[in-house]
């Protein structure tokens, strides 16, 4: 990330999510969401199929930014501020930088809801 943009500031929100526990993952991100500007990308990970095959998200809600894997990480920040876009990742490797910046590459198709995977709180 440093290297395509030297400036950015990146925060650790935390690690005391517990391990696997998506919903927790997805309240956590959702309550700290608000406390960051516009502009923010976001990056969260918490995947208890990490290695699968499941895709990544690009999301943009509101002035934010989020990347994370389809596991219904999203689903309190999506019903908290509908997405107005949201995108595969198609391609494997350091997804983040990529998502992050203006340039769609590494980006696959636009999904539309349901096409995406949610879970409730």
């Amino acid at each position: 990330m440093l290297g395509i943009c030297p400036d950015a500031a990146l925060v650790d929100i935390t690690h005391e999510v517990t391990p696997h526990d998506v919903l927790e993952g997805a309240l956590e991100l959702e309550a700290c969401r608000r406390a960051f500007p516009g502009g923010t990308v976001f990056l969260a990970v918490v995947d208890p199929g990490v290695g699968s095959a499941r895709r990544g998200l690009a999301a943009r809600c509101g002035d934010h930014r989020f990347i994370a894997p389809d596991n219904g990480i999203l689903s309190a920040v999506f019903r908290a501020v509908p997405p107005s876009e949201v995108l595969n990742s198609r391609s494997g490797g350091s997804r983040a930088p990529r998502s992050a910046g203006h340039s769609k590459a590494g980006i696959g198709s636009r999904l539309r809801q349901p096409g995406w995977r949610r879970i409730s709180a």
